[in-house]
């Protein structure tokens, strides 16, 4: 009889045991997942500065290659001289880097492609830097626009914290003239402006 008593406290312990034993290895189990998840989290974003290193390293080869050829990596860019001398200003196209004249060329482009009188920041970015987070360039794209700004070439204007660009008339003599009599279309320009 004490036998029988034994094995129902001995069973009675057993399952005691055996849901212990479930719990713990459930919250082992979901320890593992988080943990797989945090390390393919960081591999994610480890290959995806690693993509945009070797971006940056192949264009930084581009440049150097063809600074060394003797080619300006501007060359193919569509911006035509002032058709007037009276026109130049020393702060337009002589004071810009070669990153500053391609950027505005994107713009011009982007203007044609897109149709828009006014580009926001974050339409440019994802033109002229597919792939690319925003935050990580606004920096760079705004200090850009801006000494863009100075040197006459584009309008620039805030609104509700969104900057927003476009060529002015005065960057417009810099464009080729099928892209410019377009741009003139688009942003209603008078041809005696």
């Amino acid at each position: 009889m004490f036998n029988f008593f034994k094995n129902k406290r001995m069973h009675k312990r057993i399952k005691e045991i055996e849901k212990s034993l479930e719990f713990s290895f459930s919250k082992i189990k979901e320890e593992f997942i988080v943990a797989h998840k945090k390390v393919d989290g960081h591999n994610f974003d480890h290959s995806k500065k690693l993509d945009e290193l070797h971006g940056r390293i192949a264009n930084l080869e581009n440049l150097f290659s063809s600074f060394v050829s003797g080619k300006s990596s501007t060359e193919n860019l569509p911006l035509a001289e002032p058709k007037n001398k009276e026109e130049e200003k020393p702060h337009h196209l002589n004071t810009l880097t070669d990153r500053q004249k391609q950027l505005f060329a994107e713009i011009v482009g982007i203007h044609i492609e897109t149709g828009s009188e006014w580009l926001s920041l974050v339409e440019i970015a994802k033109h002229s830097h597919p792939g690319r987070e925003y935050k990580k360039i606004r920096s760079t794209l705004s200090e850009y626009t801006s000494v863009l700004e100075e040197a006459g070439l584009l309008n620039k204007k805030i609104l509700r914290k969104k900057a927003f660009v476009r060529v002015s008339t005065k960057g417009i003599v810099y464009v080729d003239e099928d892209r410019a009599k377009r741009l003139k279309r688009m942003m209603n320009v008078v041809p005696g402006d």
